[in-house]
């Protein structure tokens, strides 16, 4: 029989799916799950969210100061 090719490169990620029986994708790639408290859960959260929220203004920040420079 012949076997399927693996795929690599940008669509390898899409090995982990496969179709059943009915048609349904089934996903049969590593799922991770935070095991932290329900408070250090939500610190982490927050910590994160607070991170990524910087991340976008310093962005932003630099792009709206580019966009500045480019209109003068």
């Amino acid at each position: 029989m012949a076997e399927e090719k693996k795929r690599r490169g940008r669509r390898a990620h899409l090995n982990d799916f496969y179709r059943d029986v009915s048609g349904n994708y089934i996903y049969t790639g590593t799922c991770y799950v935070c095991t932290a408290a329900p408070q250090e859960r939500t610190a982490l959260l927050r910590r994160l969210w607070l991170l990524i929220g910087r991340s976008h203004n310093i962005k932003a920040s630099r792009l709206s100061e580019s966009s500045r420079l480019a209109v003068l």
